[in-house]
């Protein structure tokens, strides 16, 4: 996905079902590294949000595609 689409950089957390904790992703370039950092809180909705920064005209309905079936 990064190199289909020219994504130079991604960075965030994922909710991921069935895991009590945030997985924190951070990719630059072709290197991505993952981890779960924490359990999420009782307050907080648990959400992805990743930012995807790439080069102009990025299609953003495809990166939010094949970042949906990344993580499914």
């Amino acid at each position: 996905m990064i190199e289909a689409h020219d994504v130079l950089r991604i960075k965030g957390m994922v909710a991921i079902a069935g895991r009590p904790a945030r997985l924190v992703v951070q990719a630059v370039g072709p290197r991505i590294q993952h981890y779960f950092d924490r359990a999420w809180k009782a307050e907080e909705s648990r959400l992805s949000q990743l930012v995807v920064i790439g080069q102009k005209g990025l299609n953003q309905a495809a990166i939010d595609s094949a970042l949906r079936a990344a993580f499914a």
